[in-house]
């Protein structure tokens, strides 16, 4: 879904049933759950950007802000919700053809060299149902006049 206004230019895609897994959820255990989480670490960074791929979004460029939704039963905290959506901002960034270290963290004055980082990045969370689990990944661009 894509909406105009005067000042952006802005895309919501939503991945339903792609659940972000928790990045304490390997720690400690064996080698199996090891290669599970590697193994959805790898699914949500190639579902994000196929998604990114497939809404045609490469010619926009680099985006003023990103903002990354995670839908789930239970709210991870805050520093868990960073690490989760590594993933999901690697596949993000691959499909848009630019390096994660234009991506700044919200609430944090600086970018990777000192400056201002070029790309707002936004996490967020909510719960939508028991067994309901999706990212939501909102776009936005400088309007071109």
């Amino acid at each position: 879904m894509a909406h105009h206004s005067e000042m952006m230019i802005w895309t919501l895609l939503r991945f339903p049933g792609l659940c972000l897994a928790s990045p304490n959820s390997h720690r400690g255990l064996t080698r199996w759950a090891a290669i599970r989480h590697t193994a959805e670490v790898r699914l949500i960074r190639s579902t994000i950007r196929q998604g990114v791929e497939s809404a045609c979004l490469l010619p926009r460029g680099v985006p003023s802000q990103v903002e990354l939704v995670r839908v789930a039963p239970r709210r991870y905290d805050s520093d868990n919700l960073v690490s989760a959506f590594k993933p999901a901002r690697d596949g993000l960034c691959e499909a848009l053809g630019f390096d994660d270290r234009l991506l700044g963290i919200a609430g944090l004055p600086e970018g990777p060299r000192g400056g201002q980082a070029p790309v707002r990045c936004l996490f967020g969370q909510r719960s939508a149902g028991a067994r309901v689990y999706a990212v939501e990944l909102r776009l936005e661009w400088a309007d071109p006049a």
